[in-house]
């Protein structure tokens, strides 16, 4: 009998079997690595779906404002706010210059106003001459006696016209007054309106202007990177995704280390072990009635 050899094929069985079951290991070792990468590639493509979804919800609150009259987008408002601001001081130039040309107006409507009243003190001097001939003739008239009775009674006549256009005057008089008092009180108002310095106001206006524009400018690079981040994270989400399709290779591993295993494990119970380059065949020893087993 050959020991020598029976030992060595002893030896070469408990390989075979120390093979098998490190193999088997192995198997085990891909398939848990292979779960928790995919696990983590799963976890990567859910913070990347997250992502994009903030970066999507950034995007509405930079395009969108909410308004009673629906959704309007931000750079359209900004437009808005400059046309108004445009328009709000250009109609106050537009008043300011008003002003002036009312100012100016007013102050040649009191012009007319004094010379009306000093036509009205002419009036009043007229009267006065004319009542204090109206005087003097009654006096003459009473002096005359019966022949100058007419002449008194043109003369009383003559007294109380005085005395009516001195009201009239008077009254014209007051009128004038407080017309002037009015126009007076308008034209300070107005002259102050007219005087304001707008250089501050026009400059202000630029300023706005200037800073709508930037904040334009920013929304249109915000909307920009925000959509480059979320086209990003799609190219990332679309990759991950073949990355855990083309890691189903972990089953095809594990079918082709479990064949080399339960190889070597018929050869561990006494079998031939042959190798081909797809296929694995135990075959019994030379001399037994055993079919082939192919794997």
């Amino acid at each position: 009998m050959d020991h020598s050899g029976q030992g060595e094929d002893g030896g070469n069985r408990l390989a075979a079997a120390a093979a098998a079951e490190e193999l088997r290991q192995l198997a085990q070792l891909i398939g848990s690595s292979s779960t928790d990468l995919t696990t983590r590639f799963f976890d990567l493509a859910r913070s990347t779906q997250g992502q994009t979804a903030c970066v999507r919800e950034v995007l509405d609150i930079a395009g969108i404002v909410d308004s009673h009259a629906g959704g309007t987008e931000f750079s359209a408002v900004i437009s808005h706010l400059g046309g108004t601001l445009g328009e709000f001081v250009r109609e106050v130039l537009h008043m300011s210059k008003q002003a002036v040309s009312m100012v100016r107006a007013i102050d040649a409507v009191l012009e007319d106003l004094s010379r009306l009243r000093h036509s009205v003190e002419g009036i009043d001097r007229i009267t006065a001459k004319t009542n204090l001939l109206a005087l003097n003739a009654r006096i003459e008239a009473e002096r005359a006696g019966e022949a100058g009775r007419s002449f008194g009674v043109v003369a009383g006549e003559v007294r109380d016209l005085s005395r009516a256009t001195s009201d009239l005057a008077a009254s014209i008089k007051q009128e004038i007054h407080t017309i002037s008092e009015a126009l007076k009180n308008g034209h300070a108002t107005l002259a102050e309106v007219a005087s304001m310095d707008m250089t501050r106001q026009i400059e202000a206006k630029e300023e706005v202007e200037q800073t709508l524009v930037m904040l334009k400018e920013r929304d249109h690079r915000l909307t920009a990177a925000a959509q480059a981040s979320m086209e990003n994270a799609q190219a990332i989400e679309q990759a991950v995704s073949a990355i855990v399709t083309d890691m189903q290779f972990e089953d095809r591993t594990h079918q082709r280390i479990d064949r080399v295993a339960q190889a070597l494990d018929a050869f561990h119970q006494g079998g031939v072990l042959t190798l081909s380059p797809s296929t694995l065949a135990i075959a019994p020893k030379a001399g037994a009635d055993d079919d082939v087993t192919m794997f």
